[in-house]
């Protein structure tokens, strides 16, 4: 919340829910585990950076740009000071990114 947020990311639910609302991650020792937070949000976001610079190295501000205007306006329209440009979007970066450059 405030000025400094500039997206958010799925991160699962917390509580006491089914795992169809939680988000599945390795785990120490191996095997894997379901966790929400932002340690699953985080990851979701270096993810979706990985993916995107497979495809093309990009200068900073210009991955920050895609990642931006890529996301699901779910608060007010544009940036909001709540979900920032929205929810990320992986599906829509990866898509921006392979168009036709003009």
């Amino acid at each position: 919340y405030g000025n400094a947020i500039d997206l958010v990311a799925p991160g699962g639910i917390s509580g006491n829910v089914q795992s169809i609302d939680r988000i599945i991650s390795t785990s120490i020792g191996g095997g894997t585990k379901f966790g929400n937070g932002t340690s699953q949000a985080g990851a979701m976001v270096t993810g979706l950076i990985s993916v995107l610079l497979n495809y093309r190295n990009l200068e900073k501000s210009d991955m920050e740009g895609l990642v931006k205007a890529s996301c699901d306006n779910i608060g007010a329209p544009g940036w909001d000071e709540f979900t920032g440009y929205g929810k990320l979007n992986g599906d829509r970066a990866i898509q921006y990114l392979r168009a036709p450059m003009f």
